[in-house]
């Protein structure tokens, strides 16, 4: 049943772009944990290319959040909260974009040798 992980990545990345970090980070951890208890019964090479992009996924935001608080460590005063919040957008939308880009890149990949092994 690839089709599950591969509406599984999908969702993911649309929570990637839209910004929604902390559900990303969930949606990913519950589909690994599905895909890793072979409740999809997927064969070897695709469990693993699925769990590397679940792990991605979850790792990537993991560390969007580290670098946000690091960045929040930074604040000197009030006189710096604009400041802030404008370059957390901006590298918010950077990261959230990039991590749905290199996402779809390799479930465009995964599904491209997919068809080629079924066919």
């Amino acid at each position: 049943m690839p089709i599950i992980a591969f509406i599984l990545v999908l969702i993911l990345i649309k929570t990637s772009l839209m910004g929604l970090g902390l559900l990303s980070i969930g949606l990913a951890s519950f589909a690994l944990i599905t895909v890793k208890t072979r409740l999809l019964r997927l064969d070897e090479t695709l469990q693993t290319r699925f769990t590397t992009k679940f792990k991605l996924v979850i790792y990537a935001h993991l560390v969007t959040y580290v670098l946000l608080v690091l960045k929040l460590s930074f604040l000197e005063g009030w006189h710096d909260v604009p400041a802030f919040i404008a370059s957390h957008l901006v590298m918010h939308h950077v990261i959230s974009a990039s991590i749905a880009g290199i996402l779809t890149w390799q479930t465009i990949s995964t599904y491209q040798r997919f068809r080629r092994q079924t066919r």
